[in-house]
């Protein structure tokens, strides 16, 4: 092995995957204060041996080695200063710094089913870097070819629904229980930026605007991000948008957008936008096997939860136009205060209409001024509520109970839903009516 030093040690040897011919061995010699990476790779069965690492591309003494078992390209190498890769056949090295630290990288492992690479370090315990997908394709193409878009998605792997649970005998333990931190259930969606909007505040900085349609390219979710130049990653938590119930206020206009129930399993599209870009790919959601449940059951729980967000969302709706209302009649009593309460007629309507909506909104949400907690099971958000914890449980099939709950909340919320449409029909219309013959103007002149 040409420049190998001598009493050097043999700290690992790899057989390639690829070829019988092929073999890698990393050769360290820091125990006589030599810190140079010795990388050597034969490809005719040992006969003849080239250097692939050295001083020039890599800092720090070599530990191990592993070839990607599918793009035979992509080669990883753990030094005494972190983990370093090649997409080019060992021509050139990179230093991988997202999310992994500078420690000895001792041994690593990829995982086929996964296509993750699993490192073992000294000190720091075991990593793993989920999905390298990307960097075979990177390999596989070329950098030139792969990234000379604007944005580039990635292949996405297969996305499992599964359920999560406690462990036994562990319940809001705080910093008492030590858990590693777990691979997400989320479909993992990688891109590439070629290069940032330029803004003159980081503040104004333009988000990644990812958004999921389904089998029937309806819009489900939309997720933002604040990327980076280069390659960015977010989790879809296999979930649609979110339904807001009428005792949560109305969100602020860049708001993040809320999660709702599970996907069923199926084909989503899922399409990646920022600075006027875009590109997409495609996410296969599947059924964990361990899950009790066929799809055709799993598809009738979430049609049973979307006609309950059908509920919710209505009931929702009304509540906000009387808010928005509520907030009208202020600031006509606020005007006409101001103007002397020269219109008494104006001025009984509105104080009339504005009792009725507060009336209206009692039977919806508890009092705003209320300490604690409220237990009034009439109350329409407190109906909806009850009828979402016993729904909100996807694991297991729809039962008797669920449909009779759901079906018991919309009878029982009817009727003030009812009086609702009643007060705009009539009362709401009749008070228009009469700010219009009055000519009065919330504007100053």
């Amino acid at each position: 092995m040409p420049g190998a030093p001598k009493q050097a040690w043999i700290a690992q040897i790899r057989a390639s995957s690829h070829s019988v011919n092929e073999a890698f061995v990393v050769i360290n010699n820091y125990r006589q204060n030599d810190w140079s990476p010795y990388l050597y790779r034969t490809k005719d069965m040992g006969k003849t041996w080239t250097r692939i690492a050295s001083d020039q591309n890599v800092y720090g003494y070599a530990l191990s080695v592993v070839q990607d078992p599918v793009v035979p390209n992509l080669i990883f190498l753990g030094t005494e200063y972190g983990l370093y890769i090649s997409i080019d056949d060992a021509k050139t090295w990179t230093k991988w710094t997202s999310g992994y630290p500078t420690v000895s990288t001792m041994d690593m492992e990829i995982q086929t089913r996964e296509a993750d690479l699993v490192l073992g370090t000294f000190g720091r315990a075991v990593w793993i870097l989920d999905d390298i997908r990307p960097l075979r394709e990177l390999a596989k193409t070329g950098y030139n070819t792969t990234l000379v878009k604007d944005i580039k998605t990635f292949d996405t792997p297969t996305a499992y629904i599964i359920n999560q649970g406690e462990a036994g005998g562990y319940r809001s333990t705080g910093d008492g229980l030590y858990e590693g931190e777990n691979k997400k259930p989320s479909a993992w969606i990688t891109y590439y930026l070629k290069d940032l909007k330029k803004v003159a505040n980081e503040k104004d900085s333009a988000k990644a605007t990812v958004m999921v349609y389904d089998n029937y390219n309806k819009l489900i979710r939309t997720l933002q991000q604040q990327p980076k130049k280069g390659f960015n990653r977010i989790m879809w938590d296999l979930d649609i948008k979110g339904t807001r119930m009428p005792d949560t206020k109305k969100p602020k206009a860049d708001a993040a957008e809320r999660g709702g129930r599970s996907v069923t399993p199926g084909n989503y599209k899922v399409v990646v936008s920022y600075n006027g870009f875009k590109d997409s790919t495609k996410v296969e959601v599947k059924l964990d096997p361990n899950i009790p449940m066929t799809v055709n059951e799993l598809n009738e729980k979430a049609a049973l939860i979307d006609k309950f967000n059908s509920i919710a969302e209505v009931a929702t709706d009304k509540t906000d136009r009387l808010n928005d209302s509520k907030e009208t009649v202020d600031l006509i009593l606020t005007q006409l205060k101001a103007q002397g309460n020269t219109n008494a007629d104006l001025k009984q309507r509105a104080d009339s209409v504005k009792s009725t909506i507060s009336k209206l909104l009692l039977r919806i949400n508890p009092r705003e001024d209320i300490q604690g907690f409220s237990d009034d099971p009439n109350l329409v958000s407190e109906q909806l509520s009850t009828s979402r914890r016993f729904l909100q449980d996807t694991a297991y099939p729809v039962t008797e109970t669920q449909k009779r709950v759901l079906a018991v909340t919309e009878r029982n919320i009817k009727p003030v839903m009812d009086d609702v449409d009643a007060f705009f029909s009539n009362d709401w219309e009749a008070f228009k009516k009469a700010v219009s013959d009055a000519n009065f103007s919330l504007f100053k002149e």
